[in-house]
């Protein structure tokens, strides 16, 4: 699991980025009856004034040091518009690793467990989403399952024994880029 990147890191930004937590508030204790008290929660950052294909590649590469990205794209903005293209140009095209065009509304299971399933095979450290709504509800959910899939099997090793990580261990950050104007960060 990674931490939220510094205050040193979140100022050292280009001069025309405005980039900060989306909330200062530190979480509670609980949250919904589960005690936090000792998780590192994530706080998502905040990112404007910076077009969102070159914000999500310079905190990418700056901030979360990623390098495998998978990319999951509205559909309707994949049809009509070349914000996708603007995207992979920016992260580059070596460093894409999947892109996936839409999710079904309301976020069926099937398809965030297949965007899982392939996030994983490819050793993705990053999922940048591209829209809002499902696709974006469907990454924090992807996000998740891979987050808790790696912690368990860091647990598993523990516990016999083995103290390797493998290459699926890798922290798995999530970049929401909904609109031109704001591109929101998380890592978890």
């Amino acid at each position: 699991m990674t931490t939220n990147p510094s205050v040193d890191e979140q100022q050292n930004t280009m001069a025309s980025e405005t980039y900060h937590p989306a909330f200062t508030n530190p979480p509670a204790d609980v949250i919904a009856g589960i005690p936090v008290k000792h998780f590192n929660l994530p706080v998502p950052n905040i990112s404007y004034d910076l077009p969102y294909y070159e914000a999500c590649s310079k905190h990418i590469k700056d901030t979360y040091h990623a390098s495998r990205i998978y990319i999951v794209a509205s559909r309707s903005l994949c049809a009509n518009t070349d914000k996708l293209d603007l995207l992979i140009q920016a992260i580059g095209k070596d460093q894409v690793v999947g892109v996936k065009k839409g999710i079904t509304p309301h976020t069926p299971w099937s398809e965030i467990l297949q965007i899982t399933k392939e996030c994983r095979e490819a050793r993705v450290d990053c999922v940048v989403t591209l829209g809002a709504g499902s696709v974006t509800d469907g990454c924090k959910l992807v996000v998740l399952v891979l987050t808790l899939l790696t912690l368990y099997q860091e647990d598993d090793r523990l516990m016999s024994g083995r103290r390797s990580r493998t290459a699926s261990a890798h922290p798995i950050s999530l970049l929401d880029t909904q609109s031109k104007a704001k591109t929101s960060l998380n890592t978890l």
